[in-house]
């Protein structure tokens, strides 16, 4: 055969290792979020000065954010309180996040007494029923995610009742999280009424908004045959998915409940449906069609190809699980 073929094939192979080396480090890089210039910060902040609702509000987020000028928290609370106090339902949100944040933070104890007063027992109180203040308002406003703010703060007090009107606002809305927590109290029957079918549709809605918790919950519902058929092969697809969005328990599920078969799979469910690389099928046909003509015998040279292909990829699933961290 002529020998171009022969390197052309050649190329293709060293392709497909390349694309499966790719596929294997998929690195999501984030951008950067855009800075206004200093003129468009001056008028925004002399348009708050002003008292203009909006513009206080995002002068907040400047100052909390520190995109646009230097992280300040007294002054990005400041101007929430500011457009709060008039009823911005997304200030109020903010104030609630901030009080929040506050009250979870453990007092650093010493010869049993706080080292920060700030932070004792009492203040943490009073700055998360300042933080539920503030999540009402919003919520009362319509703020979605202010609804379901509030209604964890309420799961957590035991008012299960009142957190699921406020996931239920919420969810009307498409917030995902709200969709997975209501999952949650038909699941956990924390309403009077376990439904596991209902559960089950909520956390599907909730997947499809990107709260892939969700996922490591439909593993279970698969597992155990909760509210659908029971389903190894279905069970093991969703912790696979929980454990690639970072989720510890997925991977562990995953880990105790996979055979050698589902690693396999999921290894090429990875490459070929998630990764969505052709030129990986295009690479094992390269390697048979290289092998086919280097042996002068399409029988003997297809079976060396597969051989070798199957090896290849075999060590290169070897490497990519781990580097997934699936025996830690």
């Amino acid at each position: 055969m002529d020998k171009t073929i022969e390197n052309i094939v050649f190329v293709l192979d060293v392709i497909f290792v390349l694309i499966v080396i790719i596929s294997v480090q998929r690195n999501k890089h984030k951008q950067k979020p855009e800075q206004m210039n200093v003129q468009a910060f001056l008028d925004l902040k002399a348009n708050a000065e002003k008292g203009d609702t909006e513009s206080q509000y995002k002068l907040g987020q400047c100052y909390a954010s520190g995109n646009d000028v230097q992280r300040n928290d007294l002054e990005a609370i400041k101007w929430f309180l500011k457009a709060a106090e008039k009823n911005h339902a997304g200030a109020q949100l903010e104030l609630g996040c901030y009080y929040f944040d506050k009250s979870q933070t453990s007092p650093t104890i010493f010869n049993g007494m706080a080292k920060n007063p700030a932070y004792s027992e009492k203040s943490c109180e009073k700055y998360y029923n300042e933080a539920m203040k503030w999540f009402r308002k919003s919520a009362d406003l319509g703020n979605e995610y202010a609804q379901c703010n509030l209604a964890n703060m309420e799961y957590k007090a035991g008012n299960y009742i009142d957190a699921y009107n406020l996931y239920k606002k919420s969810a009307n809305q498409g917030n995902a999280s709200a969709l997975f927590h209501l999952g949650d109290l038909y699941f956990y029957d924390k309403i009077g009424d376990k439904n596991y079918k209902e559960a089950v549709n909520y956390y599907r809605m909730a997947v499809k908004r990107g709260e892939y918790l969700g996922e490591l919950m439909l593993g279970h519902c698969y597992f155990e045959g909760k509210g659908v058929k029971k389903s190894h092969f279905e069970a093991m697809k969703h912790f696979h998915i929980s454990a690639l969005h970072g989720f510890d328990a997925g991977r562990y599920c995953f880990r105790e409940g996979a055979n050698v078969f589902d690693y396999i799979f999921f290894f090429f469910y990875d490459v070929f449906i998630l990764a969505k690389k052709p030129l990986v099928t295009i690479g094992i046909i390269g390697l048979c069609i290289y092998f086919s003509i280097k042996e002068e015998s399409i029988v003997k040279g297809l079976c060396i190809g597969i051989a070798g292909s199957v090896g290849l990829l075999s060590t290169f699933l070897v490497v990519y699980y781990q580097s997934r961290d699936w025996n830690n």
